[in-house]
């Protein structure tokens, strides 16, 4: 059996949950402009299409080709779909994140964050998933076929620093699919505790570096004893 790579990754989302902004939904047409309109990142033909209605959420999407853009009073979600190469569209997804959206968001609006999770969905073969469930799971659930759970830890700063409770949540879910392969999702999140007031292109980078070494070993790494 082959072993999963990188180009098994279909999708790729980011989540950054923050600090309830009450007005934030009100400045939804300049954020809205600010991502479709004069830049290198994003365009019209990326996001062709918004919510034709107004409810807690604001959205951006792209029917065809599945990317998607979500805005809350409390939460960011873009999600890519990858169309070609994983490596190439993963640096333009995250020069998407780090050099537009934070700016124009997060520092703009100066909100508080309180977690970024980078997510992963992969493609994966019934070998592969059998060799995941073997790693986790005991035997007698050797056949389960649905299963989500979630490995908490702490970060070098939680464990090291005064009044600091940051910490890492790793969520692992898979989808079977009746006419392929089956998926997995790997939710890499980095909580903050306390929250931050400000985020930096270092730290996206660090987390979204972490996700990508946490991908590999951990999701990536399935089929090796196979080879």
């Amino acid at each position: 059996m082959n072993r999963i790579n990188r180009n098994d990754v279909t999708e790729i989302a980011c989540g950054i949950s923050f600090d309830f902004s009450f007005t934030l939904l009100d400045k939804w047409g300049e954020i809205a402009d600010s991502i479709l309109y004069n830049n290198s990142y994003f365009s019209p033909q990326y996001f062709p299409k918004t919510n034709a209605y107004y409810t807690t959420e604001r959205r951006l999407f792209n029917e065809e080709l599945g990317h998607e853009f979500r805005l809350s009073a409390n939460n960011m979600i873009y999600s890519h779909i990858i169309q070609k190469s994983f490596e190439k569209e993963f640096k333009e997804f995250s020069n998407r994140i780090i050099n537009h959206l934070v700016p124009n968001i997060f520092e703009k609006f100066r909100l508080s964050t309180a977690r970024i999770g980078i997510v992963y969905t992969c493609q994966v073969t019934d070998s592969s998933i059998k060799e995941f469930r073997s790693k986790y799971f005991k035997d007698e659930f050797s056949s389960i076929t649905d299963f989500r759970f979630a490995k908490k830890e702490p970060t070098k700063e939680g464990l090291s620093k005064t009044n600091n409770s940051d910490y890492i949540n790793k969520i692992y879910t898979s989808i079977p699919k009746d006419d392929s392969d089956n998926l997995i999702s790997f939710d890499y999140q980095r909580h903050y505790n306390p929250h931050k007031g400000s985020i930096s292109e270092k730290i996206i980078n660090e987390v979204f570096e972490q996700s990508k070494t946490a991908l590999d070993t951990e999701i990536l790494s399935l089929g090796k004893h196979y080879e």
